[in-house]
């Protein structure tokens, strides 16, 4: 019977010392919830600071790109004519010849030239040898793309192209010739072409009705 009664004191303990705990436990909690919140609430966002090399690099970068922008901004207009001209007359080639054509049906060498040079505002003579006698002459070692070269004989020109390249090894022009139509070649590769050069014209001594745009 003594036995009994321990072991039951006993029990009762223990169920004491467990309630007692549980107790605690829930009083203790939201205490524990409310600074686990309180921290997170308070912590300061973690910011990313660049070195001052990487912030050099970035704006040097930056500088440089509107730089640029500025450049194709203002462009020289000279130089966006003889790009716009050179744009057009390739927009003509595998054309066929005609002679006496000035339009995309079919052109001979001076109706190429006038079509080209009426995109951009310029009127030209209707035949190449009377073209020939306007404009500013050029050397041909300072011979631009756009300009026009004329060929022939010692007492006559007879043909006239386009130049669109010039260099130390080119001097590619674009012309409407009788027996390809227009075509691109470079004039430096053949002897026909070399022996009858007679003069070049500059583009921009041509005048002009209207300011050509590249858009």
């Amino acid at each position: 019977m003594r036995i009994e009664r321990k072991i039951a004191v006993a029990a009762a303990w223990v169920f004491l010392f467990f309630v007692f705990s549980g107790i605690q436990s829930c009083a203790s909690s939201p205490s524990q919830r409310s600074k686990a919140r309180s921290s997170s609430y308070h912590k300061k966002p973690s910011i990313h600071m660049s070195s001052p090399g990487a912030l050099a690099k970035s704006n040097s970068a930056r500088t440089r790109s509107a730089s640029r922008i500025r450049q194709d901004s203002v462009k020289d207009p000279d130089q966006v004519l003889r790009e716009k001209t050179v744009a057009t007359a390739r927009e003509y080639l595998g054309t066929r010849y005609k002679a006496g054509g000035k339009t995309p049906k079919g052109f001979d060498c001076s109706g190429f030239v006038i079509h080209v040079m009426g995109r951009m505002e310029i009127q030209m003579a209707a035949c190449s040898a009377d073209q020939a006698k306007c404009g500013k002459e050029v050397e041909l070692d300072r011979a631009r793309p756009g300009d026009l070269i004329y060929f022939g004989s010692k007492s006559r020109v007879n043909h006239v192209g386009i130049l669109t390249e010039v260099s130390k090894n080119k001097l590619m022009m674009i012309h409407s010739s009788s027996s390809h139509g227009v075509i691109e070649e470079n004039v430096l590769q053949s002897d026909y072409w070399l022996r009858r050069i007679r003069v070049v014209r500059d583009l921009s001594s041509f005048p002009r009705h209207k300011a050509v745009s590249m858009n």
